[in-house]
């Protein structure tokens, strides 16, 4: 009796550690697009982050329409000082790796050999705040407490030749700007880019409808 104890012990507690470090697939278990809510070690993260979801994984090409979920993990990032600038931001984007140069547009800030569809910019002095700070389990994966929805252009979507079946994909990004002083219009500088590899992977069923492939 004393070592049938013994042993169920020892599974329960074996039971209980296997749980423990168990982590669980948030992206996969939901039922349509989810990108980037899994868990992932803080350390291995860049501080900003974010992630997509949508209840759909099949669009039509010009009514992608996803919610962005974006925030901070850890620490806040920090923005340097500059004597010729007055407010630092954050600003994501979405681009696709394939497409290349394109024309400077409202929505569309053209900068090197890509063009970045922007979805949010929000001001440093804001983001930085607790109400903005992700946490992230094993249990629950990444917990946002911010989101937005857009429309994916379908600029993104285009690509040098469109196979049918064919995986592409949209990235996100982020860079942290500064808006300046120049006779009273802001200016947009690149200060640093950290691209956090979420991928948003999708095919062409036909020419005019994509579907979102779970990673």
């Amino acid at each position: 009796m004393f070592r049938k104890i013994i042993c169920l012990g020892i599974a329960l507690a074996m039971v209980f550690s296997m749980a423990a470090g168990c982590t669980a697939d948030i992206d996969g278990k939901y039922n349509g697009l989810s990108v980037g809510f899994n868990y992932e070690h803080p350390k291995t993260l860049p501080s900003v982050i974010g992630a997509f979801r949508s209840s759909k994984v099949q669009f039509n090409v010009n009514e992608v329409t996803v919610d962005f979920y974006y925030g901070w993990q850890t620490n806040p990032p920090k923005a340097v000082e500059h004597e010729e600038f007055y407010m630092a931001s954050v600003a994501f984007y979405v681009y696709n790796p394939l497409v290349g140069m394109g024309t400077i547009q409202d929505e569309v800030w053209h900068s090197g050999e890509r063009e970045k569809f922007f979805i949010i910019e929000v001001p440093m002095s804001e983001f930085v705040l607790e109400e903005y700070k992700v946490t992230i389990t094993k249990r629950e994966g990444k917990q946002f407490k911010n989101k937005t929805s857009f429309t994916i252009p379908q600029e993104l979507f285009q690509s040098p030749e469109i196979i049918l079946g064919e995986t592409m994909e949209i990235w996100l990004g982020y860079i942290i700007i500064w808006h300046s002083y120049d006779d009273g219009i802001s200016h947009y500088e690149e200060i640093t880019v950290n691209r956090h590899r979420v991928e948003m992977r999708f095919e062409f069923i036909d020419e005019k409808t994509v579907c979102f492939i779970k990673n």
